[in-house]
Order: C-alpha cells, then structure tokens, then sequence
C-alpha cells in the first residue's frame, strides 16, 4: 500500500458548536432580579453581582487562553451564584464538547442554555442553544430547522451558521457547509470557521484549500490543534508524509491525548516505511481511548503494519478487530479484503 485514501484516514471535525463570541459585560445584564410591588426584589447581593461579572471575565479569559479546567471551575462558580445565566451553560458546552471531551455534559448544558434562553425570551439564542444539543444527538435535519430559525430571527448570527455547517457536514452536504462557513467568516473570521471551513474542502477532496483554510485558523489561534489534524490529513493525502508528522507533532505538543493525530502520524510512517514507528503510534492512539469513534483506523493501520513486517497473525487479529466493531462499513470492507490476501 504505498498511498491511502481519503476515507483511510482521519481529519476530526472536533468542534460542533462554532464560535461563541462572548459579549463583554453581559453578565450584569442577566441578573435574575423580579419586580415587586414595592421594592426589587433580587436574591443576589451587589458584592454577588460583582462577584459574578468578575467570575464571568475569568472564565472567558481562562477559556481564550485554553486553560479549560480553569474555565469550567469559574463558571460552576457562576452557576452557584446564579443558576438562570444561560450564557454560562452555553460557554459549558461549547467546553466540553470541544476541548475538554464530555458528550452528555455538552449536550445538557446546550439543553439548559436553550431553555433559560426561551424563558428570557432570547429566541435566537435558545434556538441555536437547542439545535446545537439536537446536532450533538444526532438529529441533524432537526438541527437545521432550529438554526434556520436563530439565522431568519438575526442573520448576523455567525454562530448559527457554523453550527448549520457542522449539521450539513454530518449529512455530506459540504457544497451547503461551505457556503455556512464562508458566511460565518464573512461576520467574524474566527479560527473555528476556518478550521471547519478547511475540513469541509478536506471532505471534497480540495486538499489545497484544506490546507489554505487551515493556514488562516492557525494563524489567528496557534494554540487550536484541529487546523493541525485536517492540515496534517491534506498533506497526507498529497503524499507529503514529513508535513504529515510534522502537523500530527504540533497537534501533540498542543494535546498528547488526541487520538486521531497519532493515527494520522502512523499512517504518514506507514507511507515512510516505518512500519515501527506505524505500529508505536496505532497502539498509542488506542490506549489513550479504545472507545473513540474512529479507533477502527489506529486498529487497520496495525493490520497493514504488521502485514508488512511478516507477522500474519498480527495482522489478522487487527483486521477482525476492525471487522467486529460497529462503524465505518468501507473500512470493514477494506479489512475483509486484506484478510482473504494473507
């Protein structure tokens, strides 16, 4: 095998929710304050409410700064304070879908953002809160009826246009997901936009614009590993393997835990003719989450390897392995394939 296709190898999306262009000061406008007949009556003191809006500046500062936990603490801190400030359980989201790894946790904190949004009467808010938790489901085309809805209510939501790109991209419709991507960007160039925007050329087989995209985002956020994985995934597929590692290394240095840059830096040695270095880095991918979605790849990459080096037996063990999971149905076909040529 001295070349591997597109559908080989892996490239993550990594981040559903878009950009979330936190507003400065938008906590002290969310202060959950009822009016009495006499008086105010508000359950947060004004030593609260300062405490509150400085917690908020903290998280976000925290979070531009990729000190995630940090983030996190400050903002369960907020909720302490005020369990009815949507913005923070979006932030949450946004968080544990797409650095700190948690599905279940990303989804209810979308859910509970798009409820306290609605009740606020902030529909474009709770609309795309709640397309982005039904995306992260798996209900794509319910997820862009609620995002058309947050784009027609406030066209200038960048947010919700990425959010719609993702969903499109979950639906192979990458021709749709540009289009989102580019509009996204032509509001607020951030480096999410232009990672996602890169990944969608990636899906079409335009690895120069994958790799141009992913310039921008690494640009604007050097400290942003996805542009690093569809970079280092174009390379690959433009055969220029050293590039390929290069891309997986700094996605690495960012995040040692990242699954699909050790698969893709595997199959970049495989093409080398490492076959060690392939085998070293398949295992790796899958001792850091057996459990990942696109752990089938790390598991074909060592049946190949090992293919390669002699050891049969090796080598049928990772192509069953392959075949007995649940997932990528080409890839089991591609493994059926090799196991009836030993």
């Amino acid at each position: 095998m001295s070349r591997w296709n597109r559908s080989d190898i892996l490239a993550l999306i990594g981040v559903i929710t878009g950009s979330i262009g936190l507003i400065a000061g938008v906590v002290t406008q969310e202060i959950r304050c009822k009016v009495g007949l006499q008086q105010n009556l508000c359950p947060l003191t004004r030593i609260e409410i300062e405490e509150l809006a400085s917690l908020f500046t903290q998280a976000e500062t925290n979070y531009k700064q990729s000190n995630y936990r940090k983030a996190i603490n400050d903002l369960n801190k907020i909720i302490e304070l005020d369990p009815t400030h949507a913005d923070t359980y979006y932030l949450l989201g946004i968080i544990y879908n797409n650095y700190y790894p948690n599905k279940t946790e990303a989804i209810n904190n979308f859910k509970k953002a798009a409820d306290l949004f609605f009740d606020k009467e902030k529909h474009n808010d709770g609309f795309r809160s709640r397309g982005t938790a039904l995306s992260l489901e798996g209900n794509y085309k319910e997820a862009i009826q609620d995002l058309n809805e947050a784009i027609h209510l406030n066209p200038k939501d960048f947010k919700a246009y990425s959010n719609r790109g993702l969903a499109r991209i979950k639906l192979e419709d990458y021709e749709g997901a540009i289009e989102d991507f580019s509009q996204a960007i032509s509001i607020d160039p951030s480096d999410i936009a232009y990672s996602n925007l890169g990944f969608a050329y990636f899906n079409l087989g335009n690895y120069e614009k994958a790799i141009e995209n992913s310039n921008e985002a690494i640009r604007i956020n050097p400290r942003f590993y996805n542009p690093y994985i569809n970079r280092g995934a174009a390379y690959l597929n433009l055969g220029n393997y050293e590039k390929a590692i290069e891309d997986s290394n700094e996605a690495i240095r960012i995040d040692p835990n990242i699954v699909n840059a050790y698969i893709n830096r595997g199959a970049a040695y495989f093409n080398l003719g490492n076959y060690k270095k392939a085998i070293e880095d398949s295992h790796r991918a899958i001792r850091i989450n057996p459990n990942d979605p696109n752990i089938l790849n790390a598991y074909f990459n060592l049946g190949v390897a090992y293919k390669q080096i002699g050891d049969e037996q090796k080598a049928i063990e990772n192509f069953q392995e392959v075949i007995n999971q649940k997932g990528n149905e080409k890839l089991h076909q591609i493994a059926r394939r090799e196991l009836k040529r030993l």
